[in-house]
């Protein structure tokens, strides 16, 4: 198994259990040379303002070679329900998935994933008061143009009123591969179709949050929604 800590700069790791191993992306000129970065190899590094963890999801794709592979961030890890209650009590680090945990969970599961929030708006609706409408309004047609099995999912996940964001996941690594292949045959449409600019930076990560939603629902997976801590503040609610 392989968790990889996506970060855009050098931090400090909680104590992970085995595992877990720092992807950086995007700034990297003060890093040491020895840190893995996602502009080796095949990559899109240079994308990074705009498809954030993405950079590094993709460099997983490509070079990954554990039969369990997923991602988190630098500053917001998966835990158990324990971790995450330890965690508003006495902000008590603890509870990170291990290996066996994730193994037991995926033989029940597909995929494991961030909990679940939920949208006062209608997820499609909340996004445009964000982010704008064109890019979800072209992600739609090139779905509905070259994805045409995954458009009642998309229509569905984007009248719905619940979401999963952040773009955690942990898959067995052929699963992971055919999301990434879908993903970012959307994305690279998309990308040909609109200016990215410094008006919509971020754009294309915002976007995959809700499209591993409608991946995973098109798909008809199961998957484990799983709670998250933040390293650096409090937790000051329990969303379930």
């Amino acid at each position: 198994m392989r968790i990889y800590i996506i970060s855009h700069k050098q931090f400090q790791e909680p104590e992970l259990p085995s595992g877990y191993q720092p992807l950086y992306v995007g700034a990297k000129e003060q890093l040491s040379t020895d840190c893995l970065r996602d502009d080796v190899g095949d990559n899109i590094a240079a994308r990074n303002p705009h498809y954030c963890e993405l950079t590094g999801l993709y460099w997983i794709w490509k070079h990954g070679t554990e039969q369990i592979e997923g991602l988190c961030h630098y500053r917001r890890y998966f835990v158990t329900t324990t971790g995450k209650i330890l965690n508003l009590a006495v902000h008590k680090q603890t509870g990170f998935l291990t290996q066996e945990r994730v193994e037991h969970w995926l033989k029940k599961y597909d995929v494991i994933r961030h909990n679940v929030t939920f949208s006062k708006d209608s997820v499609g609706k909340q996004y445009v008061k964000s982010h704008g409408a064109e890019s979800l309004e072209r992600t739609g047609k090139i779905i509905r143009e070259h994805q045409p099995m995954y458009y009642d999912a998309f229509q569905k996940i984007m009248n719905g009123r619940t979401i999963h964001l952040v773009n955690m996941m942990i898959m067995q690594k052929p699963l992971l591969d055919e999301y990434c292949e879908w993903l970012f045959a959307i994305l690279f449409e998309l990308e040909n179709q609109m200016l990215l600019t410094e008006k919509n930076l971020r754009v294309m990560g915002f976007l995959a949050e809700r499209l591993l939603d409608v991946w995973i629902l098109a798909k008809e997976l199961r998957a484990k929604s799983c709670f998250t801590i933040n390293t650096e503040r409090i937790d000051t609610k329990l969303i379930t």
